[in-house]
């Protein structure tokens, strides 16, 4: 971490400390702080507002009513400052405001109030950075290949940007770790606030070897509405952003959307037709998103084939080299069935007669899989997990 760029609780300016007072105010998501600050400074808008005098010619966000900008006036009143901001650089934490050398955010069209970070900050001034994102109902293979893109990837010197979810976005991560790389993981609470707690020693393995960053200010609880608004700053961070897989619905459509605005490209892993967690890439392939298999396509996306990415199993920067390889090892049987899966639950007659193995191999093979986490076997039909 470079201590030369992250500024000191005692020396931020008023313009940060506007700008952390105003993204502490309730519900104020991104469209309600650009109003805030659209036709004056954010210093302007906490003193119109703690007075309760905050007027504005242009129309309020929905939701912004009389009643909301009179919690933010009672709030401002009582809000403790000093507090506040100490709550900000507390445990290795930090907040950089557009003033910055290392803000990221200069020319795009929708940044956020502030952002606030744990980790190193200066690799917000990366050359390369690109999006790995997901669903959080991955199938087996959908967190095999995202944790391949993020291990290619972070082994070439690229860092990957997600939102350190479970399913796609975890892989990721991990995968970037593990292969050497510096990730970085945009998170919709505070950056105290480990959510889903279940990933709990990745969230303290990007802040050893990445950083975490956010919109809200530390402390803030995980809420609804912060996970597709924190979307567009991951789009945002990333050359381009790369889905991995989707539903027909979800955030990383979201996110590809916010790529595509800011003229970046949209890159999709392909799946199968019968699957329902690939329905939304393959739309989005239909749309006229790039098809890419695999890291050395994703470079070359990117106009970066001078960059190389290994195709064997990498190891973490500094661990042995006998370390045993995360990545999961599928026989050619173990992989038809897991295809076979990804449709919804599958008898083990279906299987059999799919496969062309005998029953016996089958079972086995369901068993192996079985105990390795992958799927779940009532003994008559299998499932994905």
């Amino acid at each position: 971490m470079s201590t030369n760029s992250i500024p000191s609780v005692n020396d931020i300016d008023s313009d940060l400390a506007a700008r952390i007072l105003l993204a502490s105010l309730p519900s104020i998501g991104p469209a309600r702080s650009r109003w805030l600050t659209a036709d004056r400074s954010a210093a302007d808008a906490v003193a119109a507002l703690a007075a309760g005098t905050f007027t504005s010619p242009r129309t309020p966000p929905r939701g912004v009513t009389r009643s909301l900008l009179a919690s933010w006036t009672d709030a401002l009143r009582g809000k403790n400052l000093a507090r506040l901001i100490a709550a900000q650089f507390d445990d290795g934490a930090y907040a950089i405001g557009p003033d910055h050398a290392l803000w990221p955010f200069s020319e795009d069209p929708d940044p956020p109030l502030v952002l606030f970070c744990k980790g190193d900050v200066d690799l917000l001034g990366g050359q390369h950075h690109i999006a790995v994102v997901g669903t959080r109902r991955c199938t087996t293979v959908g967190r095999r290949v995202a944790y391949q893109l993020g291990r290619d990837l972070g082994s070439a010197g690229l860092s990957v940007v997600s939102g350190l979810a479970l399913g796609v976005d975890a892989a990721a991560h991990k995968g970037c770790l593990d292969g050497g790389g510096r990730p970085i993981a945009v998170v919709a609470s505070g950056v105290d606030v480990v959510y889903p707690q279940r990933n709990n020693s990745l969230w303290a393995e990007v802040v050893a070897d990445g950083v975490l960053v956010s919109e809200a200010p530390a402390g803030t609880q995980p809420q609804r509405w912060r996970f597709p608004a924190r979307n567009r700053l991951i789009a945002a961070l990333g050359q381009g952003t790369v889905i991995v897989e989707s539903h027909r619905s979800g955030g990383a459509l979201i996110t590809a959307e916010e790529a595509a605005d800011r003229g970046k490209p949209v890159m999709v892993v392909p799946g199968s037709v019968l699957s329902p967690s690939a329905e939304g890439c393959n739309n989005l392939l239909v749309d006229g998103a790039t098809p890419v298999l695999d890291a050395v396509d994703v470079l070359a996306c990117l106009g970066l084939p001078g960059l190389s990415a290994p195709t064997g199993p990498a190891v973490a920067s500094g661990a042995s080299s006998t370390q045993a390889n995360p990545v999961p090892r599928f026989s050619d049987l173990d992989a038809a069935i897991l295809a076979e899966l990804a449709t919804g639950p599958v008898t083990v007659d279906v299987l059999v007669v799919a496969t062309g193995a005998a029953v016996q191999e089958v079972t086995a093979a369901l068993s192996a899989l079985v105990a390795d986490g992958h799927i779940s076997f009532d003994g008559v039909a299998a499932s994905l997990l």
